[in-house]
This record gives C-alpha cells, structure tokens and sequence, in this order.
C-alpha cells in the first residue's frame, strides 16, 4: 500500500533488504537509492534487479553517501534497530527537499531488537516509536 502513496521521484530506501520496494518504485518511472547493511541481501536485490544502486551501509551512515536532496525517505522495519531513532528522522528530514515525505514502520513492539553488535544494544520497538513521535513533536516534524 505504501507504493501507491508515491508521489515522489527521487527515492532512497533505508535498510532495503532484498530491494522489493526499490524494484517496484524503478519499475513505475521513479529515481531510487538503496541502502543495505547485510551484502547477501544487496546480492540478492542485484540478482532480481539491476537497475539502481545500492550502497552497503547502515542508515546511520546516509551522510557519508553521495546522495543529495530526495523527495522521500522510506525506512520499513528500520528504525527500531537504531541506536537513536530520534536522531536518524531528524538527520533525514533534512535530506528532503521542501514538501518531502519520511516513511517508517516498527517490526512488532512485542520483538526485542538486538541484532546490530556495531552499534550496541537496540531498544524494544514499542520504546524506540514512543520516543520517536514524541521526539518529533517536541522537534516540530510534522508526522
């Protein structure tokens, strides 16, 4: 459902996994950047589809990416492996340029996330979204 509430054109898609939304947005016409911290995934998004790039990188790592302004930034089943969710939507929202969208979802409140060693600990879904929407509103991005 996601994918028909696409109005932008310029794309990136934190933690894209296999490239399933990335595949399905290139095929309707529009501009999209992976990026994907596990390389099995990146190598299987090749195999399926070649017709965009994949940076191999955490989406904490975005600004370190050759990726300028973008009218969307989608984060499915992201931010809860984050360190600090806040922070990553406040760092994204200002690579989008005027009018852009932020899309992010939470893998079930009831998971424990901690499957990142590099970056620590992760906090239980259901904290991370609480201290993300209250994060925002105090933060004055618009949800």
């Amino acid at each position: 459902e996601i994918i028909n509430d696409f109005h932008a054109n310029k794309i990136v898609d934190l933690g894209c996994g296999s490239g399933f939304l990335l595949s399905e947005l290139n095929r309707r016409g529009k501009k999209v950047v992976g990026v994907e911290p596990n390389k099995d995934l990146i190598n299987l998004a090749r195999k399926t589809d070649s017709g965009f790039q994949i940076y191999n990188a955490f989406a904490e790592d975005l600004d370190k990416l050759p990726i300028t302004k973008l009218d969307s930034v989608t984060m499915i089943d992201v931010l809860e492996h984050t360190a600090d969710p806040l922070s990553i939507v406040e760092d994204r929202v200002r690579k989008l340029n005027p009018g852009g969208y932020l899309h992010w979802n939470f893998v079930g409140n009831d998971r424990q996330n901690d499957l990142d060693q590099e970056h620590g600990p992760r906090e239980p879904a259901e904290k991370a979204e609480t201290a993300l929407l209250g994060g925002c509103d105090l933060n004055g991005i618009k949800i």
